[in-house]
């Protein structure tokens, strides 16, 4: 049996956390952690306040405060039109004394030979800021000439501006493919009259390379109304793009490097850019002879984007009243119970573990933060860091007993080695680092026995925060994700779960690297069986559904509360007559603050025909919202409106399916699709997962009170009004002899009072589901036998904004469905409730509002498609790019 000190300190000490040094990390990990062991504190909830982070640092990053100024390598002016090396210079400002890389003794500037040592022929290298190179041309008659610059780089952002006697050619951004992969990009062009000239580029950033400049005479044709002479606007590039990903990409690649038609790379110093454009407007794509698919706006965006370098993810941030948005970063973030079962599951499949034994109910629930279980608020507490021990430890003692199933090596170093590298790729979604392997392998070797050993190595790796946190790599600046980070947080959206092997592949072979890619797999992740868990997750928060909940039938009551204190205040006796603060089940305490007031003898609803648990109801919406989603195109008014279902026993009997309809409906995850009734039941608002919402989920009563306030918060994202501290509860009259409807409008909305104006804008809402019991079954009659009114408004809420919905009224749950199904109010807070849960934190603020706007105006122009909405969230910058803390 292990320690819990020492298997804690063990294996959250491993480096390499959140992109820190191995030396760093190790450290700061390893102390904190167990600190985290012994006082049982919560883990680090930021990367920012507890994992230090220190990104790449750049090969050709040159940092000095002093300046030399210099004369000439080449003084030679040349003529033009010609190709210029960039060595070939008659002036230069370096910013430091010392001149890096080999290209002879006395090279004046950093530079590097193209093809090692090959002498004469460099390019810049090392570049910084501010610096800048001189050229002399000579022009022999005016006319006009097309300028091209060879650049790369290694990371984006990087440019460069051309100057000719003085004047802006242009401003081109650098590739982001490599320090020796070049693009030749076309700068702009100009008209030089005879005689000499100055060229100066410039550095508007470090970290390029910089091989030549060229200047084409350019011809003018179809084209020439298209001349450019200066950088093409950030919004025409990505138009540009647009076309060439509908139109170019297939056959020659995203980055005209080559596609399923074109294996080689197109060579853009063919041709002009006039040139270029008359081409393709005459003969792309291939069956353009109407020169209709790509006309000469079409062609000149596409020309511009090929010369610019095919520019993809620098392209991609998003403007907000003219402003590059600045939205927050997803922070670190605690796996949910359901993601590190699935986890395990996955990983340790070759066990055949019983996941239900490893996680029963009463460990690690989770809480809802903001809505969500996958909030980045939720952290370890006392509870669940024991479960999560538990858990290790049973898992380790499997592994231990049955290792060769995980691997065929024996265990041998080596083969534990190998194990390690496998095994920590999946668990950490990232190749264990080799500090990290090593402090395993210490780990193993160091125990008792081999057994031991394993159970050692198998408990560190699934207790160390790689693999218990989603985590992504600190930046300097604002950067694409990289392939892994960007994987990860697809899958555990969408699929509710760690990357697979083949995410993880496309991953590295850059396939998420461009808004499309992420589009196309995307697409393909919600076609997987595996969406359903991200739905199901997605909805049992939406709706606050707690799995564990279960409402059995019979008459329901309570005994008669005890003498006492508890039982004579106006507080108490308001919650033991609704009995929403009761344990769940025959003989559960009702409790008053910490006293308790009575004891469940009976448990339902009054008209409570058929219990119902918080799993049934989970399935019956996952189901529903599934089939839309993925199976037939479904929006948000399906959502709301459609009376498809697909149920089994227990729900069947619920919404009044017959035994025959049951048999012949068509199976589809487990349930039957039928149609409800249509007198009865519209949309999710309708269904058992909703209307569950009436007592708190438990015994007693429907309140309309507790179903009004989820539409008005989680429906609608419309705040309410505190009640004030000094309210005094009025005892509420016997139901028996009144509905509860009517009981409600005598204690809560008679006259104008603070509590009526606080609860008008709840209860008349709530009112709207009074056909529905706690358990989703509709009745027309209370069991008093008085009938049942559904009416109900929208009625304004005091001191807050106006609402589209204000003053509506309707007859039931149908009529209020339909309402909410038309309203802007309620799609938008749809697709804020969709981001809120992707970013994993409450994206409701100025810093996040552009990628907040901008999904929901997709959404509406997407047909309020479900999956569309998902697709857009996921392809959204604010989902792909990270910025700086």
């Amino acid at each position: 049996m292990f320690k819990r000190a020492l298997i804690a300190t063990l294996a959250f000490s491993l480096a390499g956390c959140m992109g820190t040094t191995t030396e760093e990390s190790s450290s700061s990990i390893s102390s904190s952690l167990a600190t985290i062991s012994s006082s049982r504190s919560s883990l680090p909830q930021t990367a920012s306040s507890v994992f230090s982070s220190i990104a790449p640092s750049s090969v050709n990053s040159v940092i000095s405060s002093s300046s030399i100024i210099s004369n000439s390598s080449s003084p030679a002016a040349v003529a033009i039109p010609s190709k210029i090396q960039s060595e070939d210079f008659t002036g230069y400002q370096d910013s430091t004394p010392e001149n890096k890389g080999n290209c002879g003794p006395n090279q004046p500037v950093d530079m590097q030979p193209v093809i090692e040592g090959n002498i004469g022929m460099c390019d810049i290298n090392w570049t910084a800021a501010g610096e800048w190179l001189e050229y002399q041309v000579t022009v022999a008659t005016q006319q006009r000439f097309e300028v091209v610059v060879s650049l790369a780089s290694l990371g984006q952002g990087k440019s460069m501006s051309v100057y000719v006697s003085g004047d802006l050619v242009g401003e081109v951004l650098a590739p982001a493919l490599g320090w020796a992969t070049y693009r030749n990009l076309n700068v702009g062009s100009l008209v030089l009259p005879a005689g000499e000239h100055t060229v100066r580029v410039v550095m508007n950033t470090g970290g390029l390379n910089f091989n030549f400049i060229q200047f084409k005479k350019e011809t003018l044709s179809v084209s020439s109304s298209s001349a450019q002479s200066s950088l093409p606007s950030a919004d025409n590039l990505r138009l540009g793009r647009n076309e060439w990903e509908g139109q170019c990409a297939n056959c020659h690649g995203l980055d005209g490097q080559g596609g399923v038609a074109f294996e080689r790379p197109i060579n853009l110093l063919q041709k002009t850019r006039s040139e270029w454009i008359d081409y393709i407007y005459n003969f792309m794509p291939l069956g353009n002879s109407a020169k209709v698919a790509c006309d000469v706006e079409c062609s000149t965006l596409v020309t511009d984007f090929m010369l610019a370098g095919y520019p993809g993810t620098e392209l991609e941030d998003v403007s907000c009243n003219g402003e590059v948005e600045d939205h927050l970063n997803p922070p670190i973030r605690l796996l949910t119970t359901k993601q590190y079962e699935l986890l395990i599951g996955d990983v340790f499949s070759a066990l055949n573990l019983n996941l239900d034994n490893l996680f029963p109910q009463k460990l690690m629930k989770d809480s809802l933060v903001g809505g969500f279980t996958n909030n980045s608020g939720v952290v370890v507490d006392n509870n669940n860091l024991d479960d999560l021990l538990a858990v290790a430890d049973k898992v380790g003692d499997a592994a231990a007993s049955q290792f060769s199933r995980l691997v065929a090596c024996g265990t041998t170093d080596n083969c534990i080695e190998q194990f390690v590298l496998q095994y920590g790729r999946h668990l950490f979604r990232d190749a264990p680092t080799n500090t990290q392997i090593t402090q395993l392998m210490n780990l193993f070797k160091e125990a008792s026995n081999t057994a031991q050993g394993i159970k050692s190595v198998v408990m560190a790796l699934l207790l160390s925060p790689q693999t218990v946190y989603q985590y992504e790599s600190a930046v300097d600046t604002r950067t694409l994700l990289p392939g892994r980070e960007l994987a990860a947080r697809l899958s555990f959206m969408i699929w509710n779960a760690a990357p697979d092997e083949a995410l993880l592949n496309k991953a590295n072979s850059g396939a998420l690297n461009t808004k499309a890619g992420v589009i196309q797999v995307a697409n393909e992740m919600l076609k997987d069986a595996r969406a359903t868990q991200g739905l199901r997750q997605f909805y049992q928060d939406y709706l606050h559904i707690d799995p564990s909940f279960n409402l059995l039938a019979g008459a329901g009551g309570t005994t008669s509360a005890p003498k006492g204190e508890c039982s004579t205040t106006a507080q108490c006796k308001q919650l033991y007559d609704g009995a929403t603060d009761c344990n769940n089940g025959v003989g559960g305490i009702c409790y008053c603050g910490n006293d308790a007031c009575s004891q469940v003898s009976s448990v339902g609803n009054s008209g409570v025909e058929f219990g119902i648990n918080g799993r049934q109801a989970a399935e019956d919406i996952t189901r529903f919202t599934s089939y839309l989603t993925r199976e037939s195109e479904g929006t948000f008014q399906d959502l709301l409106l459609s009376r498809k279902a697909f149920v089994d026993n227990t729900t069947a009997k619920i919404y009044g399916v017959s035994d025959q309809q049951l048999a012949s409906g068509n199976k589809y995850l487990g349930g039957s699709k039928v149609m409800l009734d249509e007198n009865q039941r519209a949309g999710l608002l309708t269904r058992i997962g909703f209307v569950l919402h009436g007592g708190g989920q438990a015994v007693g009563l429907a309140s309309p009170t507790d179903r009004g306030i989820v539409v008005r918060k989680t429906v609608l994202c419309q705040e309410l009004p505190e009640a004030p501290g000094d309210v005094a509860f009025p005892d509420l009259p016997d139901p028996a002899e009144k509905t509860w409807v009517e009981v409600v409008k005598e204690v809560h909305l008679a006259g104008d009072t603070v509590c009526s104006r606080c609860h008008k804008p709840m209860d008349l809402v709530g009112f709207g589901f009074e056909h529905y019991t706690l358990n989703g079954q509709y009745i027309d009659t209370y069991p008093n036998g008085k009938p049942v009114d559904a009416s109900g408004e929208f009625y304004p809420i005091d001191g807050f904004p106006a609402q589209n919905l204000d003053g509506q009224s309707f007859s039931d749950g149908i009529g209020l469905s339909e309402l909410i199904a038309g309203s802007d109010t309620a799609a938008e807070c749809f697709s804020l409730r969709w981001v809120n849960y992707s970013m994993a934190r409450d994206t409701n603020n100025s810093e996040d509002a552009c990628a907040v706007e901008q999904v929901a105006a997709d959404f509406k122009a997407n047909n309020y498609s479900l999956s569309e909405l998902i697709v857009s969230i996921v392809s959204n910058p604010a989902f792909r790019f990270r910025n700086p803390e």
